[in-house]
Order: C-alpha cells, then sequence, then structure tokens
C-alpha cells in the first residue's frame, strides 16, 4: 500500500507539472504540427484522468480502456512522431514529451498494481 501512496503522490505531482507547463508555439513544419498537435491531445487526457486520482479508492474508476488507450495510441503516437523529428529543436514540445510519456507509463504501472490483486 505504501508504494501505491508514493505512486499517487508522483502523479499528483504530474497533475500540477502538466497543468503549468507551456506546450509552446505551434510549429511551421507538418511532422512537428502533428507531434503538438499530439502533444496537447495527450496532455489534455493524463490530465483529465489525473484529476480523478486522489487516492488508491478514487484511481479504480478509472476504467481499463482509458489506460489501454493512452499506451496503445497516445504514447505509440508520441514515440513515432518524435522519432522522426529532433525534438532538441523544440524546446517546450521536449519537456511536454518527457512528461506526458512518463506520466503515462507511471499511470500504465500504478493501474496494474491496483487491478492484479497486489491491493486490498
Amino acid at each position: 500500500m505504501e508504494k501505491l501512496e508514493e505512486i499517487i503522490d508522483v502523479l499528483d505531482q504530474m497533475k500540477n507539472i502538466i497543468r503549468f507547463v507551456h506546450l509552446g508555439d505551434i510549429p511551421e513544419n507538418d511532422l512537428e504540427i502533428d507531434l503538438w498537435a499530439e502533444l496537447d491531445l495527450a496532455s489534455a487526457d493524463v490530465y483529465g484522468i489525473l484529476t480523478r486520482y486522489s487516492d488508491v479508492e478514487s484511481s479504480r474508476k478509472v476504467k481499463r480502456e482509458e489506460i489501454d488507450f493512452l499506451v496503445s495510441v497516445r504514447l505509440k503516437n508520441l514515440n513515432d512522431l518524435s522519432a522522426k523529428i529532433n525534438l532538441e529543436d523544440y524546446p517546450h514540445m521536449e519537456i511536454n514529451f518527457l512528461i506526458i510519456s512518463y506520466t503515462i507509463k507511471i499511470l500504465e504501472r500504478y493501474y496494474k498494481l491496483i487491478n492484479e490483486g497486489n491491493i486490498n
């Protein structure tokens, strides 16, 4: 249970970071625009889920489909698009990519812990 509470603390911190981090201006090239748009969508999806995580019990309201969508669609799209451009040229997008992709991975790990019988 202690591990889950620590993860909830981290997720709460990520929620605050996501709320205040600036995505930056819309780039001019197609691939960069696609990544910018995907970051915007993923950020909204992740933030929406994080607003429901205040404790172990409330986090059970998140459906498996939501987490699966974040991992199989949003994270995959972010990884695919970021591999095609040099993120270092876009510092706002780079920090957003790191924050969002990391948060999705934490959400996935947390969801597995609470739904695989590792807690009561």
